[in-house]
């Protein structure tokens, strides 16, 4: 058996390499036969010889140990390469779907606006509507944000202001207070 082990490494060690093949195919034949592909959602490293070395790689949206299963990133979560990576949290104050696969899917909470594409720095934030407004989830921009109920103002210059007495706002996002009619 050792003679026989020793015999494979040998003439594997030894076989006439051609062209390397690229990562996710492989060669089982010496010389200047073609590589193989993987299977489909197997990848292999650079100048692999046995189908063997093709393993499970997870999908963008999915993370699993080398060699599967693969599972769905947790919500508020994504990961976006085809790799056995983990999942990567989004950031702060934002959310995501099961199973995201890149990191536009992260978008803002309610209450919040920004962009989840990264900036020059890879900064990507989640800016917080001023006091007594809102804003629906996925707000991108500050004049996504408006007064709440009892409040009116322009939210994007971050006022909202009570309504005085003798006033009201019946809804959101209203620059103006409403006057209570005569007697009420």
């Amino acid at each position: 058996m050792y003679v026989h082990r020793w015999l494979f490494q040998h003439r594997l060690a030894n076989m006439p390499r051609g062209e390397a093949c690229a990562p996710g195919k492989y060669k089982s034949t010496a010389g200047s036969a073609s590589c193989e592909p993987c299977p489909a959602g197997h990848i292999s490293p650079p100048g692999s010889r046995l189908n063997s070395s093709c393993t499970i790689q997870c999908w963008k949206g999915s993370t699993g140990k080398n060699g599967g299963p693969c599972y769905a990133c947790q919500r508020d979560m994504y990961k976006d390469t085809t790799s056995n990576a983990t999942c990567v949290r989004c950031p702060l104050s934002a959310n995501a779907p099961v199973g995201s696969g890149q990191r536009a899917d992260c978008v803002c909470n309610s209450g919040y606006y920004g962009k989840m594409y990264s900036d020059t720095n890879g900064n990507a934030t989640c800016k917080k509507c001023p006091q007594n407004a809102d804003a629906p989830v996925s707000s991108v921009h500050s004049t996504d944000c408006f007064c709440n109920r009892g409040y009116c103002g322009d939210a994007a210059s971050g006022n909202c202001s009570a309504c005085q007495a003798g006033s009201y706002a019946h809804t959101t996002g209203l620059l103006l207070c409403l006057y209570c009619p005569t007697g009420k």
